[in-house]
C-alpha cells in the first residue's frame, strides 16, 4: 500500500473553495500521511518553524495524491486564504 507505518489513519475533510487551511504541524502519533485533493487545486507552503519564509511549496491538482512522511512531518505547512493560488 501506499502508507507503510504502523500508525496510519484515514481522514477526509471538506473544505470550501478559497478557504485556507492555518499553518501548523500535524499531531506526532501519526508518522506519514496520504492527501488525496478533490475539487479546487492548491499550493501547499512548508516552512521549518512558524514565521520562518517559505521553504517549499507543493502544487497539488484536483485529483493529486501526495504523501508526507519523514523530515517534512516536522515542518509547519498549510495553504492560504484566497481565490486562486500562486505557483512559483
Amino acid at each position: 500500500g501506499i502508507l507503510t507505518g504502523a500508525n496510519r489513519i484515514t481522514h477526509v475533510k471538506w473544505y470550501r473553495f478559497g478557504k485556507g487551511i492555518p499553518d501548523h504541524v500535524d499531531r506526532e502519533e501519526i508518522d506519514q500521511a496520504a492527501i488525496l485533493t478533490l475539487g479546487a487545486g492548491c499550493v501547499v507552503e512548508f516552512r521549518r518553524r512558524l514565521g520562518d519564509c517559505v521553504a517549499a511549496r507543493l502544487r497539488v491538482r484536483p485529483g493529486d495524491l501526495y504523501v508526507m512522511s519523514g523530515e517534512v512531518r516536522e515542518y509547519v505547512h498549510g495553504i492560504q486564504d484566497g481565490q486562486s493560488d500562486t505557483f512559483g
